[in-house]
């Protein structure tokens, strides 16, 4: 059998790709459009797209290498497009700026490669860092520009809530859309269970306390409060999440900058098991009714699908 390439694309991660691209496709119309009915609001005339964990740019497709499109690509191809769309009609400019973020050398070498040609038409910059250490800058540097943010980790060693709440707390317009990571938290977290109850059976302690660190990163929370509140439930530990980290300043904001959150369960329909949430979060309800309807028009392409939330999208607004 020939092993699987990480980088062959999944239909999961196609439905994930569809669903960011329809979204950036309105936000920079909502976002462009503000920008010159508001000319005295310069900071919207420069708004960012920031992906978080970038990756190469680029996926495979059985043999055919390289061949699809991965989120850095489609978010720039679509803001070059949706920019000479709106500068054509309007009569007014706008300059967006992406910013892209990889950790791996090769990768983020790689992806400098594949994002060059577009390098000419919009302001595209790479950062080769560790999310955790950089998202602050980042921030700092777009100030109270609207920003979309796409947090795709592959894991929550990746993902400390801290970084998270950095994004959460930039002022001004900010949509996050975040892909939440079930399995490792909860197993982690009934590793954790065996060791408190002393049913434990590995010869590998040292590194269940690693993970469990990284679990009180991601979450938050230390590991007594998270099995507390979450009972190692799927669907508990999401909400607990959701509520301890991206509304975290909800109760310190004024109502009208408090975020909303929806969730997607992504599914591997082959398999019919739950890989992934998509969160997305949002101060303004007409982005979460946008994202809502493409996450439902997802959801109908969808062959046997069997979901903790259908017909309905979740929504969280604690």
């Amino acid at each position: 059998m020939i092993k699987s390439d990480y980088w062959d694309i999944k239909p999961h991660t196609q439905r994930k790709l569809e669903i960011l691209e329809k979204y950036l496709n309105s936000w920079c119309d909502i976002i462009f459009s503000y920008s010159k009915k508001n000319p005295n609001w310069k900071a919207w005339q420069t708004p960012y797209y920031v992906d978080c964990f970038s990756g190469k740019g680029m996926y495979h497709s059985g043999t055919q290498k390289n061949i699809i499109k991965g989120s850095p690509v489609i978010a720039i191809e679509k803001f070059i497009e949706k920019k000479k769309q709106f500068e054509s009609t309007a009569g007014f400019q706008i300059n967006p700026k992406i910013r892209l973020i990889e950790f791996n050398k090769k990768y983020s070498e790689e992806l400098t490669t594949f994002v060059k040609p577009y390098e000419i038409d919009i302001d595209i910059k790479i950062i080769n860092d560790d999310f955790n250490d950089v998202i602050a800058s980042v921030i700092t540097e777009m100030g109270t520009s609207p920003a979309f943010f796409f947090v795709d980790a592959g894991g929550i060693k990746e993902l400390k809530s801290e970084s998270v709440e950095r994004i959460v707390s930039k002022k001004g317009a900010r949509d996050i859309l975040l892909n939440y990571v079930v399995n490792g938290q909860i197993r982690i977290g009934g590793l954790a269970k065996s060791v408190f109850d002393g049913t434990y059976k590995g010869d590998k302690i040292e590194d269940v306390f690693k993970n469990i660190e990284r679990l009180e990163d991601f979450t938050g929370l230390s590991i007594y409060d998270f099995l507390e509140e979450t009972d190692n439930d799927y669907k508990e530990a999401l909400l607990n999440y959701v509520s301890n980290v991206l509304h975290a300043n909800n109760k310190l904001n004024s109502p009208e900058d408090r975020l909303q959150t929806i969730v997607y369960d992504m599914k591997d329909l082959k398999r019919q098991k739950l890989v992934y949430y998509l969160l997305f979060s949002s101060r303004k309800s007409v982005a979460t009714d946008v994202m809502k309807s493409i996450f439902k028009n997802s959801k109908k392409k969808e062959s046997n699908q069997i979901s903790m939330f259908e017909p309905n999208v979740l929504e969280i607004n604690k």
